[in-house]
């Protein structure tokens, strides 16, 4: 058989698991892609081999499946990480084909494993955490930057797993808001699921039908009814049974653009996703018919399949709403067989070991019981239905990612990291914030005055003495207290925050005495995680001081990197709920670049105080890092809606906006920013540039003028690329007076300061106006030869005047890479955009990329178009062609880069930089 007839029978193969698909018959689908994966590998079909794994895998995630999910994502990912592994499989190895799997297949094979393992072991597991980072890397890396978006679906689960319904609504509407490309309507759809999914989970079904409301506008017309159904349907019926609304099923997914009869009763063996979505849809319509005895038997079924399956994913959510439904029946007075507490106490001993934080939130809110129950286990008050809480207010739905702020957030108070404690404080505590606070002042003047001195002065710190003496007494006076004290928890903090920067310990013997004082009053808060963070804290410190006095510290019974991490990880694990043992652990995780974890404890903290200003910087840096700016703005606009205040916080929010291209972010951030200073504190000229390009960016022209003419109060020098940018607003606003600003800004020989220059490039912009000018204007040519020589040229000003395909197909032609060398005469300034090359520079490297029929004509094109940028002639250096296209004409395309270069002799000698 030959490879043609051989593609044709797996193709077939293929095709028939494809249609048992569409008729949700996944077990049925298995089995025959299973048989076509046989095919492949028996025959050393690679590409085939890996698609087969990649339908197994998606088979395996509908069966609730996951080992088998894991076990052919691992297979593909070997193979495609590994060349040798690949020749293995096949013998006549194909390199091209090869490379197109590692392509297309590596990115999803990540992605694939990590759904799987969630699947296993919940979305916000430490065995998924990770993920998301790594696929991005994976995207980059393999050039597959479409689907980057995917990995950030995966961490809208992630939020939900771990109660963080505010970053997951985030992500739904920025799905929904921001979808671009050939899945747009896709995932703008699955965002609106995901809303629905959300506000249920929350209690708010008002907000809920807002948004079936929306989606439906997008729906109707949809081409994949099969996935819309399989999509919403459940949703739908859910929805309008638990608000009473279950007549209104037709006529809604007709709104759908889907057939009332779509839907048919799925089969267990068969579809056991879409089984349990109907199990929970007729256990809510059970005990509406007031047959809650049935309800139970039904859920408790299913929570028995999930668990043999190990797919505790699903299983969380099943178990807890078993729990619901048996605290009912107890509420209800029915008999009981079960033991609730055993099941409550299993689900939270596993939720706890994943770090599946919405369902320990769940078995709070039902342990003691502090919401009406529901078949659901939602453990918020519901807004509207037969389960509604009384006098909760109806929530609305949002949709804009931009919506303004009202005045209540602007002027929230003050942020804090920590909420008011309403208990009265001991006297010990009062008294050991007293030492603090005689310290802290000194301490933050030790500080500025170690930042400002010069490295090698020997200048004592003026308040040494005063330091030193304060320092003993109050040393004194902690360590009086001894371990064996019946002291409290939040005592023995107040206690150990005045050791931490003390000078005074700050040598081997009171290093490792305070150490171990800290430690043995540690031993008496057992299975407490906040105590476990201090000492932490304390041991990463002290770990610091140990190395400046050049001393090893495991010496003075510190413990050890390892020994520290763990640490941190179990104070994370005793209290996950508290705020400053998330952050503790975050700061001393990333520390020693462990940034998934570290990652996992600020996402934390944020969720539990989004005012929290050390963990929201840390995590919007990570997320930046980690190449994820989309999620650290997120959390930058978490942090801004929540009510925060910190300008230092807003500052990197808008440096960030403005690095990836986001003006409306910007602007928002602005806005909110200049709220936030104090009436002496000025805002620096920079981001008064940055502003002036959100303003331009968003098409504000007048407002960008206004903001333009506020900078120059505050620059008194007149600058050439303001005067540029002054001409484009106006002749975006159709003003007569723009040429005339146009021609200062030519004429203009003064300092250059370039600070818009270097934050918003008018030119371009620019040359769409003068370019209508006629060919021999000679304010025409004159900025022409200023675009040349600053290598500001647009890529329009060669492409506008590219003819039109004829009839006849166009000739092939080369497309050229040339680099040339510039030499310059005295005096004569090199740039590259607005900057100056290095000063006093004999010449430069020219980069043109030209469209031409070989290399000579090439060549003469780009030293053509450099006459133009310099008084002397150019010298060709190197000429590459890179790729054909066909074109009516030889034209230059595009004008690159300048370097400079090593010397004039490297480029006579043929070397380049």
């Amino acid at each position: 058989m030959d490879s043609e007839q051989l593609q044709k029978q797996f193709e077939d193969l293929c095709g028939e698991c494809r249609e048992l698909v569409l008729k949700n018959r996944h077990r049925s689908a298995f089995r025959k892609i299973t048989e076509a994966k046989r095919f492949a590998k028996t025959h050393g079909m690679l590409s085939a081999y890996l698609f087969a794994c990649k339908l197994l895998i998606s088979a395996a995630g509908s069966l609730h499946e996951p080992d088998i999910g894991i076990e052919n994502a691992v297979e593909q990912i070997a193979i495609l990480e590994s060349e040798d592994k690949a020749r293995k499989f096949r013998r006549d190895f194909d390199p091209d084909e090869y490379a197109w799997c590692v392509h297309h297949y590596t990115a999803q094979a990540y992605l694939d494993l990590a759904s799987q393992t969630a699947l296993k072991f919940g979305f916000n597991s430490p065995l998924v955490h990770g993920t998301i980072d790594d696929g991005i890397h994976i995207c980059r890396r393999t050039n597959n930057l479409a689907f980057i978006d995917e990995f950030r679906v995966f961490a809208n689960y992630m939020a939900v797993a771990a109660g963080d319904y505010d970053t997951a609504e985030y992500y739904a509407r920025q799905a929904i808001n921001n979808s671009t490309g050939e899945y747009a309507e896709y995932d703008s759809l699955f965002g609106y699921r995901t809303l629905i999914w959300i506000y249920l989970r929350q209690g708010r079904f008002n907000a809920a039908l807002q948004t079936l409301d929306r989606a439906a506008l997008t729906a109707k017309d949809f081409e994949d009814k099969n996935w819309l159904g399989n999509t919403f349907y459940r949703w739908i019926e859910l929805l309008l049974v638990l608000t009473g609304r279950d007549g209104e099923l037709s006529r809604r997914l007709q709104d759908f653009g889907l057939d009332p009869g779509l839907r048919e009763r799925p089969v267990r063996d068969e579809d056991p996703a879409n089984w349990i979505d109907f199990a929970v849809n007729e256990v809510v319509k059970l005990i509406l018919h007031g047959n809650l005895p049935e309800a139970i038997e039904r859920i408790t079924e299913e929570d028995r399949q999930l668990l043999a399956n190990h797919c505790l994913c699903e299983w969380y959510e099943i178990r807890y709403k078993r729990i619901s439904l048996l605290l009912m029946a107890r509420e209800q007075g029915l008999p009981v067989a079960e033991n609730i507490e055993e099941l409550a106490a299993d689900l939270r001993r596993r939720a706890e070991k994943q770090c599946h934080w919405s369902v320990i939130q769940t078995l709070d809110s039902l342990f003691p019981l502090r919401v009406k129950l529901n078949p659901l286990g939602i453990p918020f008050p519901i807004d509207l239905g037969f389960f509604a809480t009384p006098g909760t207010p109806l929530s609305q739905a949002r949709f804009d990612l931009n919506e303004p702020l009202d005045e209540t957030t602007l002027f929230a108070p003050d942020d804090v990291t920590k909420k008011d404690d309403a208990r009265e404080k001991s006297r010990l505590e009062l008294e050991a914030e007293s030492w603090f606070e005689q310290l802290e002042p000194i301490w933050g003047q030790l500080r500025e005055f170690e930042y400002e001195k010069d490295g090698t002065s020997q200048e004592p710190f003026p308040l040494e003495a005063e330091l030193s003496a304060v320092e003993e007494e109050i040393y004194d006076k902690i360590f009086a207290h001894k371990p064996g004290e019946p002291i409290t928890e939040d005592e023995f903090a107040a206690l150990s925050r005045s050791i931490l920067w003390m000078k005074r310990i700050q040598t081997p013997e009171r290093l490792r005495a305070a150490w171990d004082w800290l430690r043995a009053f540690v031993e008496h808060f057992p299975r407490r995680g906040r105590p476990l963070a201090i000492l932490a804290y304390h041991a990463f410190f002290y770990r610091q001081y140990a190395e400046k006095l050049l001393l090893d510290p495991t010496s003075l019974g510190l413990p050890d990197v390892e020994e520290l991490i763990e640490l941190a990880l179990k104070a994370m694990e005793l209290e996950p709920n508290r705020t400053d043992v998330a952050t503790t652990a975050g700061v001393i995780l990333w520390s020693f670049n462990r940034h998934r974890d570290a990652q996992r404890c600020f996402a934390r903290a944020c969720q539990l105080d989004r005012l929290n200003v050390h963990a929201t910087g840390s995590l919007a840096s990570l997320y930046e890092i980690s190449g994820r700016p989309h999620d650290a703005l997120a959390v930058y606009d978490l942090y801004m809606r929540a009510g925060g205040r910190n300008t230092g916080i807003f500052r990197e929010a808008m440096q960030l906006a403005f690095r990836e291209g986001k003006p409306l972010s910007f602007l928002l951030y602005f806005n909110v920013y200049t709220t936030r200073l104090h009436d002496d504190e000025p805002i620096h000229p920079m981001l008064d540039a940055q502003h002036i390009w959100a303003f331009a960016a968003t098409g504000r022209f007048i407002e960008a003028l206004d903001a333009l003419d506020l900078l120059e109060t505050k620059i008194e020098n007149p600058d050439r690329d303001r005067l540029f940018f002054r001409a484009l607003c106006q002749a975006k606003l159709d003003r007569d007076d723009w040429p005339e600003t146009l021609a200062a800004a030519l004429d203009f020989e003064g300092e250059e300061v370039r600070l818009l220059g270097n934050v918003f490039e008018p030119c371009g912009p620019l040359w769409g106006f003068v370019q209508k000018w006629d060919a021999g204007d000679p304010r025409r040519k004159r900025f022409e030869d200023f675009l040349y020589i600053r290598n500001l040229l647009p890529d329009s000003f060669f492409l506008e005047n590219d003819d039109e395909p004829g009839e006849n197909e166009p000739p092939l032609k080369g497309y050229f890479r040339c680099v040339l060398y510039q030499p310059l005469t005295e005096n004569e300034p090199a740039f590259a955009g607005w900057s100056p090359l290095l000063e006093g520079v004999p010449g430069y490297l020219a980069t043109w990329t030209v469209l031409a029929d070989d290399e000579d004509e090439a060549t003469r094109l780009a030293m053509q178009a450099q006459g133009r940028c310099a008084k002397s002639p150019s010298k060709p250096v190197e000429c590459e062609r890179l790729d054909s296209f066909y074109g009516n004409r030889s034209q230059v395309v595009y004008q690159g880069r300048r370097d400079c270069p090593v010397s004039p002799e490297s480029v006579e000698s043929g070397g380049l930089t």
